[in-house]
This record gives structure tokens, sequence and C-alpha cells, in this order.
């Protein structure tokens, strides 16, 4: 712990060689960690969780009776929808959960 005497945001002003000599051990080994670290398996995960993000909820047969799944709404192309509620400023629109925004 003899670290904390000369390294931490309280110490970045002086000029100590154990301090120099710290960083470039922890320099050294980050260096011999990225031959070990899965990068490959990590970016798999990140981009799972991304795609996870991105997807629609998957509404419960409640959630959907409330929506307009129920009322027969359809996209019949061009941007038309068939059997649809128009949203104007007006309109009061609620969330089908909390953290659902998609």
């Amino acid at each position: 712990m003899d670290y904390l005497g000369f390294m931490g945001v309280v110490h970045t002003d002086i000029n100590d060689p154990r301090r120099t000599e710290f960083c470039e051990i922890i320099a050294s080994l980050i260096s011999k960690l990225i031959q070990y670290a899965p990068i490959d398996n990590a970016v798999d995960q990140l981009g799972s969780g991304h795609i996870h993000s991105s997807l629609p909820p998957c509404l419960t047969d409640r959630e959907k009776a409330r929506g307009v799944w129920e009322q027969g709404c359809r996209l019949v192309g061009q941007g038309q929808v068939q059997h649809g509620t128009e949203l104007t400023l007006e309109s009061q629109v609620k969330l089908v959960r909390y953290g659902v925004v998609r």
C-alpha cells in the first residue's frame, strides 16, 4: 500500500521517480492484458445488448388488448394506416410500461 504515498490526484503535481516507475509497471501490465482479454467476446456481448435494446418490447396479452393491435390497425402501404387513430399534437399517449420508449 506504499503507492498511496505517491500516487493519486493529490500527488499529480509531484515529480517523484516512484510515480514514473509505477506508471511504467501499470502500462506494461495493461499491454500484457490485451493478449489475454477476450475482446471478440466483449464486442459480441456489446452487439447483442445493442440489438436487444433496439428491438420492440414483447407485449403481454393484456398490453396488446390496450393498444392498436386489437383494433385491427394495419399498414397498407406508402405510410397509409387502415383502421387507425390519427395522432395530433393534442393526442395523449401513454407508455405501455416503465422503461419502454421504443
